[in-house]
């Protein structure tokens, strides 16, 4: 029999991204497919990200119309602005692809949830470096998902957007 639930491919930065993309797909029941991630030490990760997105989506589009298929992706936003670092990833309207940006970094996310505190314009970059419980957040990523809270960041905001666009008829 086959399962009803779509399975995700991912795409995103590092382990961190990873870390909290998988908690966040198990709270659900989703599977997801092996990730792709920038190797440790081998250049900026956002730049790993951008290159490979092309290489990603043919490969989903390939694959999306025997499969259940979302291609989920993450970028840290580095300061730039929400709109800037959307416009780098080409996607038609009706494509099942999920784009995640943290703004600052995901770090900041950590920060929000931690603390509830709305700052997206600081690095929290090594606060966060060790002992994140990815399974929390993700937890509260969810939650939030699937309430209409409106005192959020901006790129949480966002980024509820684009998992309802998508998931919203999935599951």
């Amino acid at each position: 029999m086959n399962d009803p639930k779509p399975k995700i491919m991912i795409l995103c930065e590092d382990l961190a991204h990873y870390r909290l993309l998988r908690s966040f797909l198990d709270a659900q029941g989703l599977r997801h497919l092996p990730p792709r991630f920038s190797p440790a030490g081998r250049g900026a990760a956002e730049e790993y990200v951008r290159k490979q997105y092309a290489t990603e989506r043919r490969a989903f589009r390939g694959k999306r119309n025997h499969l259940a298929l979302i291609l989920l992706v993450m970028i840290d936003g580095d300061g730039h602005p929400h709109a800037e670092r959307l416009r780098l990833f080409e996607r038609e309207d009706d494509e099942s692809i999920i784009i995640f940006i943290p703004q600052r970094n995901i770090e900041s996310w950590f920060n929000y949830f931690k603390i509830g505190k709305i700052d997206e314009k600081n690095d929290f970059r090594h606060a966060y470096r060790k002992h994140v419980a990815h399974r929390e957040v993700a937890a509260q990523l969810l939650k939030l998902c699937r309430t209409d809270e409106n005192t959020i960041p901006h790129s949480l905001n966002a980024a509820r957007g684009e998992w309802r666009r998508v998931v919203a008829g999935l599951l």
